[in-house]
């Protein structure tokens, strides 16, 4: 491994790992190899990683994808010398050869893991860790690194998981998913005529108790128009007439006045007496309709209906 890694910096020698003028990218690629050489793996990996996102060059994922296969991760470093490959070749750069003789060498090492779909469906969805897995990878070895791994099924609202965990000396691995199908569909439920009273108080109601309540208004006015002109019909008795109803000028001024006071009394009592009862016979008369329900329950849910 220490021969792969000085066969990298011989080839990689006075070439730069980065097409651009990152210094923080670059700075990152140099503590990478120090790390890798010093066999901090770990560290190295997320030195060098780091530096490949901020300025993503090919010595750059050489030296992760060896970083990798140091740390075990065969599945990852495999696919991280098949890209530094491609993109070598279609550079034509020497460092394609050297990218081809690395993944030829670990590719033996690359753990796999195959997915079984037992009852494969256009629904049907499968996923690897979380991302779906293409239809054509069904029952295919796919190539993973030591861990645990989440393969999912999912059909509408049906899921089915399961987890296993790749040990670093196991070399492969099976899941099967079983039949994931659609529930069956509900059956439907239906309630006809379900009675639902209307509302109590309806237009016709409101009108009753508008007219009832108007008057209720108008008798109130005519008390006071009857007080006012009994108050002034007393006065004019105490000051200005005399027991045989003979007045002087104020004291008849103050009898007319009395009069129309109370004319005005007696035609509010009776127009306040007919709204009252107007209104009675209008909110009595009100009809008591009733709405039609129709529930239906099936396999979209819960479905209700009225007929007004």
């Amino acid at each position: 491994m220490n021969r792969a890694i000085l066969a990298i910096a011989v080839v990689l020698f006075a070439r730069s790992a980065f097409a651009g003028d990152d210094h923080r990218a670059q700075a990152l690629f140099d503590e990478g190899k120090r790390l890798l050489h010093k066999g901090d793996f770990t560290k190295a990996c997320s030195k060098l990683s780091e530096s490949e996102d901020l300025d993503p060059g090919l010595g750059t994922l050489l030296y992760l994808s060896e970083c990798r296969a140091r740390l075990g991760r065969y599945a990852t470093a495999l696919s991280g010398f098949r890209a530094a490959e491609s993109l070598a070749r279609s550079r034509g750069d020497s460092r394609e050869s050297l990218a081809r003789l690395r993944a030829a060498q670990i590719e033996p090492k690359v753990q796999t893991l195959t997915v079984i779909v037992m009852k494969p469906s256009p629904a049907l969805e499968i996923r690897a860790d979380g991302i779906p897995l293409d239809r054509t990878k069904w029952g295919s070895a796919i190539p993973v690194d030591p861990g645990p791994h989440t393969i999912e099924g999912l059909v509408s609202e049906r899921h089915w998981e399961k987890t296993i965990h790749m040990d670093a000396g196991q070399s492969r691995a099976t899941v099967v998913v079983p039949a994931i199908e659609d529930p069956p569909p509900k059956p439907a439920i239906e309630v006809r005529n379900a009675p639902d009273r209307a509302p109590f108080f309806n237009p016709q109601r409101i009108a009753g108790v508008t007219a009832a309540a108007t008057g209720a208004l108008a008798l109130g006015f005519g008390i006071g128009l009857g007080i006012a002109a009994k108050s002034t019909f007393d006065a004019s008795n105490e000051l200005h007439c005399k027991s045989n109803n003979r007045c002087d000028a104020t004291g008849v001024a103050m009898r007319s006045r009395a009069l129309e006071l109370a004319t005005g009394s007696t035609v509010s009592f009776v127009l306040g007496g007919a709204a009252i009862a107007a209104g009675a016979v209008i909110f009595l008369t009100a009809p008591n309709e009733k709405k039609k329900i129709a529930l239906s329950v099936g396999p979209d849910g819960l479905l209700l209906q009225r007929n007004w």
